[in-house]
């Protein structure tokens, strides 16, 4: 059976597969509560279930009408915009939370651990959002589509309460996951790769895992200043989306008028 990326309702489809990813989650959360397991046999229980999730979103993505390589699973990726400052914005980003110190409780067994982990998210997550989800809604319009995308990236992240975190921390991750997805999104687009986004996503998750938890006043104000930087970014990404999508247009019009 194929599974068709041009459907007749894109969004439901996408709902649905956004809510196969929180399923695999609920899944893992059950199993670390009937159990009673402690914090790494439960970050291993995550592991499991979300490379699992990934192996299903990849089994989707290998049996659609369209190749991997059309998805952006592709090692050689062309960059269709040149103008994206060698995403030296979001290298700064990742810099700075070093500067709250590393997380104590992180031994070279946790670490690998939570390099397990972290790969895991950055591959499950792309490729249902950033992948399956994005190519959908695209019929939709490529703005369209990033912006959905990136919605339903951040309210899933609402399903952390489940998790017994508090509500203002799930309002912050909530607000930074959409913005994260938002860039996500557009770098998948203007770069026509999925690879570049899943090494950023996974290192991102490793180096927050990685470094101090504390939910204080110097971690919010980092946070708000990695979130201001990201949100500049997105918004001069979002203008050279416009000139790509201008150039398509010329292109496809050049080639009908040739053929």
């Amino acid at each position: 059976m194929v599974f068709r990326i041009k459907q007749k309702h894109p969004l439901l489809v996408s709902l649905f597969l956004a809510f196969v990813t929180i399923l695999f989650m609920v899944f893992a959360g059950v199993i670390i509560t009937v159990r009673g397991l402690l914090d790494l046999d439960g970050i291993l229980v995550q592991s499991f279930f979300i490379w699992i999730s990934a192996i299903l979103g990849l089994f989707i993505m290998k049996n659609s009408d369209l190749s991997l390589s059309q998805f952006g699973l592709n090692l050689k990726t062309r960059i269709k915009s040149k103008k994206m400052f060698c995403f030296i914005p979001i290298i700064v980003i990742e810099i700075i939370p070093f500067f709250t110190g590393l997380n104590n409780e992180v031994t070279l067994k946790v670490f690998l651990i939570l390099v397990l982990f972290s790969i895991g998210v950055g591959i499950n997550e792309e490729i249902y959002y950033r992948g399956l989800i994005l190519n959908l809604l695209e019929s939709k319009g490529m703005k369209y589509a990033i912006i959905v995308s990136s919605l339903l990236f951040g309210l899933v992240h609402a399903f952390n309460l489940l998790g017994g975190k508090s509500l203002t921390y799930i309002l912050l991750q909530v607000l930074f996951a959409t913005l994260f997805g938002f860039l996500c999104g557009e770098i998948a687009v203007l770069t026509g790769s999925l690879i570049i986004p899943i090494v950023w996503h996974s290192l991102h998750d490793l180096i927050a895992l990685s470094t101090s938890q504390a939910l204080d006043t110097s971690a919010i104000f980092i946070l708000g200043i990695q979130s201001l930087i990201l949100l500049i970014y997105a918004i001069y990404l979002w203008k050279n989306i416009d000139k790509l999508h201008k150039n398509e247009i010329a292109d496809t019009y050049k080639l009908n008028k040739a053929v």
